[in-house]
């Protein structure tokens, strides 16, 4: 386990990162399977994660979290991935440029992805703030 972070720390640390990996994801691979990718399981899964983060930060204002960095680990590692296999070679939307089909290993790697961010969120545990006295 790591060590504790303030959980409103912690939910501002997870709100700027899913919108920097969804913009570097969106910028690296310009192409519509990515797009779609995102839109219909990662961004709701970073929305639910931060939804949750919200609710335990109003519920326990001055509670501490931890994490299992084998989960964060796991899900950095997953969406290093997702960015190796994304599907590349489309100039933009609308230029005529044909895109080859999404990759098998693609779909894997975005659903492990998810399950590995799933996975860290569900694994998350608050700690009651410390009384000093």
């Amino acid at each position: 386990m790591s060590s504790t972070i303030s959980i409103k720390t912690f939910a501002l640390w997870f709100g700027l990162y899913a919108i920097g990996s969804f913009i570097i994801h969106n910028l690296l691979a310009f192409t519509i399977p990515v797009a779609i990718a995102f839109f219909m399981l990662v961004l709701p899964g970073y929305g639910v994660g931060l939804l949750y983060l919200i609710v335990c930060a109003i519920k326990h204002p001055h509670g501490q979290l931890r994490y299992r960095e084998i989960w964060l680990w796991g899900s950095l590692i997953c969406q290093g991935l997702v960015l190796l296999a994304s599907p590349r070679d489309c100039f933009g939307f609308k230029q005529g440029a044909d895109c080859t089909p999404p990759v098998a290993g693609f779909a894997v790697v975005v659903v492990l992805y998810f399950i590995a961010l799933m996975g860290f969120l569900i694994t998350l545990r608050i700690e009651p703030a410390k009384t000093q006295g």
